[in-house]
């Protein structure tokens, strides 16, 4: 049984379900499909005795529910009114409301499970107390105890209560302030520390505070570890990849060749080179600073404009909210005078309804009686007709069943054909040159067999030929390029030597880059100075209205 194909039937249950446990919406219609498929077609190949794990996963009270809707009387009935409406009859008995009646035991044993476990899962209700009335006349009377004698060692004397340890501590709202601010010192230092790591280089800033911050870290203990083995790896090598490390070899050295003709014909200098890079990477920083302070200037420029726009708003909206004020009030004028127009034209709406209603009716009556009267003609004349139609098909199947014995003695009379018998060696005679028998047919196709075996004998002696080139030359290649790797490896080596007797030269120092001002930004400068002046001018004015 498949799920697609009973949509429309499971989509009306489980509306019906939902309905009956006053759902405002179908937000879980399609999950409540499933359950319902799952629990009329599907608890037969699901159930097993004493678990419920596949449905605990769920909502047990939902579930529960959906069972006691399916065990109801009226539900077997339900199943067959709303499949007949999209499957006969035969079918909704048969796949439908049967499979359902098999699967009610396995609902009932469901049902006993899942009310199980919500009982042993409920949470248990203390017992109520009873309340002790207060015994007050009746006081036991005690007789006075003679205190004994005081001890000369004051240390065995036992004390009736201890002191609580509690009296020793602080108390807990200072602990926990005293938490609070040191988890509020240890991210704000290292809220700190990544803002400076993270700073645009043009930022200056002094490094006191994190020396300070790093004084307070402790040392951290350095432990030693071997060295982890590594297991070495093994690298298959194709026919592919030995073809491509092959050409990638010839593209360097044909690069190499080519660098080194360039350096033979004529090459530059490589300290105007160096010098050449240091004077653009000063002149970037130097054009990042003027971008940067452009920016700032442009923020504030806009800001300046954002707060005299926001006091010419506030102005207009004063002036907006008295007109829409007086507008208001000649609208509710209006209203009054067109609720009395209106309430007026109603009543007399109502007066030419209720005559036209009654017009209507007497019409209706009148056009009531004379439908009747034209369907009793209409019966009459349809049951005149259905009698002569009758008569019709009587003599129709009269006259065929007399065509249909002429017919069969007409075919008793004919005579049985000939039997020839089959020669392989004759051929068909219709007078064409291409014409053969059976006998010859069978021949021609035995020998194209055998020329077609031939052909892939030949052709399979070809392919094993070339495949034997391809590995040797496979081969060869990889010998080249082990022998090419082993000589750049020496090669390296000697660079690296060579390199490590070199002195290194030391690292220049940082140059700190000195602020840069241009014409435009004096510009905005002047211009964010004459808005800041606007702007206090309009705000004294604004105040002294």
């Amino acid at each position: 049984m498949n799920i697609v194909r009973y949509t429309v039937f499971l989509d009306s249950i489980s509306k019906d379900y939902l309905d009956k446990q006053n759902c405002r919406n179908y937000n879980d219609l399609s999950q409540t499909i499933v359950f319902v498929y799952i629990l009329s077609y599907r608890i037969c190949s699901l159930f097993f005795e004493d678990s419920i794990d596949c449905f605990v996963r769920f909502k047990v009270k939902k579930m529960l529910s959906l069972v006691v809707y399916l065990l109801r009387t009226e539900t077997p009935n339900l199943f067959h009114e709303k499949g007949c409406l999209t499957f006969e009859e035969d079918f909704v008995e048969g796949n439908l409301v049967l499979p359902f009646l098999e699967a009610t035991p396995c609902l009932e044993k469901l049902q006993q499970q899942l009310k199980q476990h919500i009982r042993n899962t409920k949470i248990p209700k203390k017992e109520s107390t009873t309340p002790v009335f207060m015994n007050v006349l009746n006081r036991p009377r005690t007789g006075l105890k003679v205190p004994p004698g005081t001890p000369e060692d004051l240390s065995a004397m036992k004390f009736t209560r201890q002191i609580p340890k509690t009296n020793y501590l602080k108390p807990s709202t200072e602990r926990k302030l005293e938490l609070l601010s040191a988890t509020n010192r240890i991210n704000a230092t290292r809220l700190l520390k990544d803002a400076n790591e993270n700073a645009p280089s043009c930022f200056y800033r002094r490094k006191d505070s994190d020396n300070s911050v790093e004084k307070e870290k402790p040392k951290a203990t350095f432990v030693g570890r071997s060295v982890p083995k590594f297991k070495p790896v093994e690298v298959k090598q194709t026919a592919a990849s030995t073809l491509r490390e092959c050409a990638r070899v010839i593209n360097m050295e044909e690069k190499e060749i080519k660098r080194l003709k360039a350096l033979a014909e004529g090459g530059t200098d490589p300290a105007s080179i160096l010098k050449f890079q240091e004077e653009r990477r000063q002149q970037q920083k130097e054009e990042e600073l003027l971008k940067i302070q452009e920016k700032h200037l442009l923020a504030l420029l806009s800001r300046e404009n954002a707060f005299i726009a926001k006091q010419s708003l506030l102005n207009d909206v004063k002036a907006h909210a008295e007109s829409v004020r007086k507008e208001k009030q000649e609208l509710y004028d209006k209203l009054e005078k067109w609720r009395e127009n209106h309430n007026r034209e109603m009543m007399e709406i109502v007066v030419k309804c209720r005559e036209v209603e009654k017009a209507s009716r007497e019409a209706f009556n009148a056009m009531v009686d004379e439908k009747r009267q034209k369907a009793a003609e209409v019966t009459e004349e349809s049951r005149q007709l259905k009698a002569q139609l009758v008569k019709q098909r009587e003599e129709e199947t009269g006259r065929k069943i007399k065509l249909i014995q002429e017919i069969k003695t007409l075919q008793s009379l004919r005579a049985l054909p000939s039997i020839k018998d089959f020669d392989p060696t004759e051929s068909s005679g219709l007078g064409l040159l291409c014409e053969m028998s059976l006998a010859e047919l069978k021949e021609r196709l035995f020998w194209t067999k055998m020329k077609l075996d031939e052909e892939t004998k030949e052709r399979k002696s070809v392919i094993y030929r070339e495949r034997e080139r391809q590995k040797n030359l496979i081969n060869e290649t990889r010998k080249a390029l082990e022998e090419y790797k082993a000589s750049k490896l020496v090669v390296k080596l000697l660079h690296i030597a060579n390199y490590l007797r070199r002195a290194v030269f030391p690292a220049k120092s940082r140059q700190r880059l000195q602020p840069v001002s241009s014409p435009e930004i004096d510009a905005l400068r002047k211009k964010l100075e004459e808005q800041k002046a606007l702007r206090s001018q309009k705000g004294t004015v604004s105040i002294s209205k």
